[in-house]
């Protein structure tokens, strides 16, 4: 299998969204600004003017937070490492990128520390921070043969949103 992938703001922004919002500092940040949302309206409701306060930490994680994100991959989308065209080919000895016809490296299964399907990307990260994004419609072909192959590859605990 194999995808041709061009970095964009788009893809960018999806992957910095995903680190935001879907890990558990995120789930939790999150939580705490639905609970600052409800206090807000419970308190203004009742007349008590500090419910301000608790709207302004909501709109800081739900409203501020995501146009920061975005800024952030607009300006990450400029760096001319992501101008050029990224070959991926996935087989079963692993997934070898190729940024330019003679720039080529190789990923083996095992140092694939974590692989997630998230909306219409996938993730992959070589360690907790760093990740390469694959767009799903950047293959040629349907993605079920990719999603089929990380499973036999990868355990449970590496792969994300893949079920079984």
């Amino acid at each position: 299998m194999k995808a041709r992938v061009r970095l964009g703001k788009k893809e960018l922004f999806a992957f910095l969204f995903y680190h935001m919002y879907f890990r558990p500092m995120g789930i939790v940040y999150g939580l705490i600004g639905l609970l600052a949302l409800g206090g807000g309206i419970y308190y203004l409701v009742q007349g008590n003017k500090s419910g301000i306060f608790l709207l302004i930490i909501c709109g800081v994680y739900f409203v501020i937070q995501p146009v920061m994100l975005l800024v952030r991959a607009v300006q990450q989308s400029k760096n001319p490492q992501f101008a050029v065209d990224t070959l991926y080919e996935f087989s079963e000895e692993g997934i070898t990128v190729y940024q330019q016809e003679d720039d080529k490296a190789s990923l083996p299964w095992e140092n694939v520390s974590r692989f997630v399907k998230f909306s219409k990307y996938y993730f992959i990260y070589v360690d907790a921070a760093h990740g390469n994004i694959l767009p799903k419609d950047a293959f040629s072909s349907d993605t079920a043969a990719l999603d089929a192959l990380v499973v036999k590859m990868l355990p449970k605990e590496r792969r994300r949103g893949f079920g079984k």
